[in-house]
């Protein structure tokens, strides 16, 4: 949830950051629950996600439509580096793509061949150390000096 907390937070706020890197982000949380209920526990998610709400809303002030990067990646103006692995099966590389997609500013995305969730850098170190320098090169006019 870090990459999403992320965007949110930009796209709410200027709060003066440079660029951005998102490495697997999900696009909007309803749409995430949806898919997980699906996948791990074969429930219709039409049922749950309602009753679900209404315990946040109620609870903790806040509703899961409000979980949503889509909703304000076009407000983010700084550059933006999209990461994700094409065999995510817990957040579908298509969301990442999807944020890329609505984003206006500068982005670039890159789709790691290899790895599950949050693997892209294990799966991939070359290649994503590469695409961060490129990144960087591009929209900050520097590497970082300091290999991860």
């Amino acid at each position: 949830m870090g990459a999403a907390t992320m965007l949110l937070y930009a796209g709410m706020i200027d709060d003066g950051a440079d660029f951005y890197i998102a490495d697997c982000p999900f696009s909007d949380f309803k749409a995430q629950l949806a898919y997980l209920i699906k996948k791990d526990f074969k429930l219709f998610p039409g049922l749950l996600l309602p009753i679900g709400d209404l315990i946040l809303r109620f609870r903790d002030k806040y509703s899961i439509r409000n979980v949503s990067p889509i909703s304000v990646i076009e407000n983010i103006k700084h550059p933006i580096l999209f990461i994700h692995s094409r065999k995510d099966d817990y957040i579908l590389p298509t969301m990442t793509q999807e944020l890329f997609e609505h984003a206006k500013g500068p982005k670039m995305l890159y789709l790691a061949e290899n790895g599950r969730h949050a693997q892209s850098f294990n799966e991939n170190p070359a290649d994503y150390e590469r695409v961060i320098d490129e990144f960087l090169e591009k929209y900050v006019g520097h590497a970082l000096p300091v290999r991860m």
